[in-house]
């Protein structure tokens, strides 16, 4: 059986190799193990992209990224890309939740 080197590796350099994926990619690493679900949630730099998430209906979207932002430990957030398209297929998202996501990263200090 192989080593597992990767788990080795302080939550800080996990958080920073973590920082470069997509957000939903790095929620997908919550399955690894419980350490991982505490280090995703602080990653640093958010990138929410509504085509990738392939949501199918905007509630679902709306929940996920409350799900992202409400439940974060207290860690700052550096960076917040919302990737949002507006086209016949696209996720329609109230202003109200990007405006409270917005306050949310502010006061986050973004």
């Amino acid at each position: 059986m192989a080593k597992d080197i990767i788990s080795t590796l302080p939550d800080e350099i996990l958080c920073h190799i973590l920082s470069f994926l997509r957000t939903k990619e790095a929620d997908a690493t919550t399955i690894l193990s419980r350490r991982w679900k505490h280090i995703w949630r602080s990653v640093p730099t958010l990138f929410i992209d509504a085509e990738i998430l392939n949501q199918n209906s905007n509630s679902a979207f709306i929940d996920f990224v409350n799900s992202v932002l409400f439940s974060r430990v207290a860690s700052p957030i550096k960076s917040f890309h919302l990737n949002l398209s507006y086209d016949e297929d696209s996720v329609e998202c109230p202003i109200k939740n990007i405006t409270n996501w917005v306050n949310f990263v502010v006061q986050r200090g973004v």
